[in-house]
């Protein structure tokens, strides 16, 4: 198969009448639910001041982690079943109303069913940015798309932590809600007014809903989320396997099913589709460490303040960003070792924390947290290429919805796991600046198979995925 030349476009080719508005949608609707992961937890922890409800605050992750999950893995079925334009404002619509149930909250019930629709409507945003890539844009500007795409949350790292502040600062976190309901609005307004017209779809991606296969995705899902809550060391060890076995069955089912929910050949050992989902995995699970634990680590031992910790933390992805729109501009040559280094890179990066931070060394942190970002960017867009291209016509919708929801699964597998390993290492007895060294000692350098095990995959995707 020919892997389409990031050299075979330039970048104003999206700023053409026919692209302009697309991209626009695509790029918005993903950094929608990326401003809000920011804001969000900047604004949390003055809305429990206010409402109460400490003992619950986790649910207000662990729900949204759910639904968005889920929903990104049938956004492609979701456009299939009504169409693209009605996809699209039906999902900002979705994730405006959780919004403003949560700036209306009375009590942390409320609040969690209010994340818990805003979970669901990010997801499916999403699933249909990723599937709608192959829909709306030629494949010579796929990989320029996918940059695009990722550069959302390097934005929204700068902007989402600022805005969240000056809502929690001026004692109005519900304004933060309000803000992010007004701004779906926007979006599915002129999503209805951008979307033009509706491909048709062949029947066969119409075919079924995967019932069972959603309820074990979200039931794996459920327990991998409540591992990395407050539920202790033991039994954190056992929802994480009971998720990893559910999560097992989920394939094996869609694999032996009549409906699908995701495309022939995924997560099997074979195959360039498989080995470009399993790097989606892997690689999102060996960065989730750093985003769980850099912050506080930063606050213990370099005595930041909390909102100056957030942005040191955020140039991960301020490097993602950078990374992934210089690397979309090289020339064709480039793609290949751009995806082997990734996985090098992510190496680099969890011995480069973990030694930095136990020699309390912050100009060398600041280093390795750029190659935590840059891992990502420097490769992103091409797997996201590569995983597009692997499938046919009539499962482009599948293969959308599942770069996307194998992204949040890592990203939960690995937040679940870190938290396992931290507390067994003391981080649940004590933070101090001995027990940070231990957590950091332990915690990143646990990461590193999954960093090999990527690398792999992609000396497998750039040797035999052709």
């Amino acid at each position: 198969m020919e892997i389409p030349s990031p050299k075979a476009s330039r970048w104003s080719d999206l700023l053409h009448a026919e692209h302009r508005s697309n991209i626009t949608i695509l790029a918005g609707g993903i950094g929608l639910g990326a401003v809000n992961t920011f804001v969000v937890s900047t604004a949390l922890p003055s809305a429990v001041f206010d409402i109460g409800g400490l003992s619950l605050l986790s649910w207000t992750t662990t729900l949204y982690v759910v639904a968005a999950i889920v929903s990104a893995a049938i956004g492609g079925r979701f456009r299939a079943a009504v169409g693209a334009r009605r996809a699209y404002v039906l999902a900002a619509s979705v994730f405006g109303a959780g919004a403003l149930l949560c700036a209306l909250a009375p009590a942390m019930d409320w609040l969690i069913v209010g994340r818990a629709l805003q979970g669901g409507g990010a997801g499916l945003l999403t699933g249909l940015a990723y599937a709608l890539v192959r829909a709306l844009f030629p494949e010579r500007l796929w990989s320029k798309v996918f940059a695009c795409i990722s550069a959302m949350w390097g934005i929204a790292a700068l902007t989402g932590p600022l805005l969240g502040g000056l809502f929690a600062g001026a004692g109005w976190w519900r304004g933060a809600f309000v803000f992010m309901a007004l701004a779906a609005l926007v979006f599915a307004l002129f999503g209805w007014i951008a979307i033009k017209q509706d491909k048709a779809l062949p029947t066969a991606e119409r075919n079924g809903l995967p019932i069972a296969q959603l309820l074990l995705l979200a039931a794996a899902v459920f327990c991998v989320a409540l591992a990395g809550t407050d539920v202790g060391g033991s039994m954190a060890g056992v929802l994480i396997m009971a998720g990893t076995a559910l999560g097992a069955a989920t394939l094996w089912v869609d694999r032996h099913g009549s409906a699908r929910l995701f495309p022939r050949g995924a997560f099997s050992l074979t195959g360039t589709l498989s080995w470009g989902l399993w790097m989606v995995f892997l690689m999102s699970a060996a960065n989730a460490p750093f985003f769980i634990f850099g912050p506080l680590l930063l606050q213990t031992l370099f005595a930041m303040a909390p909102l100056e910790a957030g942005y040191t933390a955020a140039l991960a992805s301020v490097a993602w960003t950078v990374t992934a729109i210089a690397v979309a501009t090289l020339p064709e040559s480039v793609e290949r070792p751009a995806i082997v280094i990734g996985p090098l890179f992510s190496v680099v990066s969890l011995l480069g924390i973990a030694t930095s931070i136990s020699s309390v060394c912050l100009a060398g942190l600041l280093i390795t947290v750029y190659f935590t970002g840059a891992a990502m960017g420097i490769c992103w867009a091409f797997i996201g290429q590569r995983v597009m291209s692997a499938v046919a016509e009539e499962e482009g919708d599948m293969a959308g919805g599942a770069i996307p929801a194998t992204q949040l699964m890592g990203i939960a597998f690995g937040s679940a796991l870190a938290g396992l390993i931290a507390n067994r290492a003391g981080f649940a007895e004590a933070l101090n600046l001995i027990s940070a060294k231990n957590v950091a000692l332990s915690v990143f350098p646990a990461f590193l198979p999954a960093s090999v095990l990527a690398g792999i995959c992609a000396w497998l995707l750039v040797r035999r995925g052709e």
